[in-house]
C-alpha cells in the first residue's frame, strides 16, 4: 500500500553505513572478548510477494466484490512528497540529528487487460532522497526517467515484473518498492465499514521485516473508496552484512519496530491509489561488533508521507 516507509528503511541503512560512528576506545583485554549473545545468521530471504489478505469484517450491506477494471490506455501520474526527522544515538550519546525531504514522481499506463491480469507500463520520472550524511544536506537523485512494465491482478497483487532499472542497482531496489505503490483488495464482497488485514514478510534494504496493515473501508460507491489504515512493522534479531563497512565488522539489528496510520483513496478504474497520507515513527536498536570492541546504536525517526495524483485525479 502507498505510504509504507520503504524510504525510511533506506535512510536507516544509509545512515548506518555512511555515518557508522567511531567506537569509543576501551582498555584492551588480555584476549579478544567472546560474544555469547546476539544473532548468528543472515536472514533467509522471504518469498517474493508473499502476501496474505484476511477479511476481518465484511461491513454493511450492500456489499460488492472489489476488482480493478481500468481501461487500456489509461494513464496516471503520481507525486511523492515526504519529510523525515532522524536521530542517531551511540552508547547513550546523541551523535547527530538530521531532517530530510524525499520527492519523486512516476507515471503508469495500462497496456493490456486480460481477464484478471492487468499489464502496466511504468516510468519513474524522478526519485530523490536525503544522503543522511550529517555534513551533507542535499537530496541526491536515485532514479530518473527509468521505465519498465509489471503485471498485477485485478485485486492489486504483483504477478510479474520487467523493471530493468532495478536489476543492476541495489540502491534503486531499496528505494523503489513497487508493492508499496499498490493497494490490495480482499477476495470477498465488502461494504462500508469492512475491515481486512494485509500481512507480509519481505526483505527490505537487507533487513527481513514482518508487516501488518489493518485496513478499514470508511466510504464506498460503485468505483471509488476511502480507507483508514494502521500499520505495524517489526523485525527479529539478525545480521545485516550489507550495512557493514569492512569484512571484519559485524552489523546486527537487534530490534526494529515501526507504527503508523493514514488515510487513502482508491478507484477501481485506476491501477494505483489516487492519494494517501501517512504518519509513522520507528525505533531500531543495532550493534556494531569488531574484534576488539562493541558499539551499540539506537536510531529513531518520525516521518510524514503524502502521495497524490498530479492531474488532480482526472483519468487520462
Amino acid at each position: 500500500m502507498v505510504g509504507r516507509p520503504c524510504i525510511a528503511l533506506l535512510a536507516l541503512s544509509a545512515a548506518a553505513c555512511a555515518d557508522e560512528p567511531a567506537p569509543t576506545p576501551a582498555p584492551a583485554p588480555a584476549r579478544p572478548p567472546t560474544v555469547t549473545t546476539g544473532p548468528r545468521t543472515l536472514p533467509t530471504p522471504p518469498v517474493e510477494n508473499d502476501v496474505e489478505i484476511r477479511l476481518v469484517s465484511p461491513g454493511a450491506e450492500p456489499r460488492q466484490p472489489l476488482r480493478y477494471r481500468p481501461r487500456v490506455g489509461q494513464e496516471q501520474m503520481l507525486v511523492l512528497e515526504s519529510g523525515m526527522d532522524m536521530a542517531m544515538i551511540a552508547n547513550g550519546n546523541r551523535m547527530f540529528g538530521q531532517k530530510g525531504t524525499t520527492t519523486g514522481s512516476i507515471t503508469v499506463r495500462v497496456d493490456k487487460v486480460e481477464g484478471e491480469r492487468i499489464t502496466v507500463a511504468l516510468t519513474v520520472l524522478e526519485l530523490s532522497a536525503p544522503s543522511y550524511d550529517p555534513t551533507d544536506f542535499s537530496s541526491p537523485r536515485i532514479l530518473a526517467n527509468q521505465s519498465g512494465t509489471f503485471v498485477m491482478s485485478d485485486r492489486g497483487r504483483v504477478l510479474d515484473t520487467n523493471l530493468p532499472f532495478l536489476e543492476n542497482s541495489q540502491l534503486a531496489r531499496d528505494a523503489f518498492q513497487l508493492t508499496e505503490y499498490l493497494f490490495q483488495l480482499p477476495e470477498e464482497p465488502v461494504g462500508r465499514g469492512a475491515r481486512w488485514e494485509v500481512r507480509s514478510v519481505a526483505l527490505r534494504n537487507g533487513l527481513a521485516i514482518r508487516s501488518v496493515d489493518h485496513v478499514e473501508l470508511i466510504e464506498l460507491d460503485s468505483t471509488t473508496g476511502r480507507t483508514k489504515t494502521t500499520m505495524d512493522l517489526e523485525s527479529w534479531p539478525q545480521l545485516v552484512n550489507s550495512w557493514a563497512q569492512d569484512p571484519v565488522t559485524v552489523f546486527e539489528t537487534l530490534t526494529f519496530r515501526s507504527s503508523g496510520s493514514g488515510e487513502g483513496t482508491f478507484s477501481l478504474e485506476r491501477p494505483m491509489p489516487g492519494e494517501s497520507t501517512t504518519k509513522f515513527q520507528f525505533t531500531s536498536d543495532m550493534r556494531i561488533r569488531r574484534p576488539d570492541i562493541t558499539q551499540n546504536i539506537t536510531m529513531t525517526m518520525d516521518a510524514n508521507l503524502h502521495t497524490r495524483e498530479a492531474n488532480g485525479g482526472r483519468p487520462r
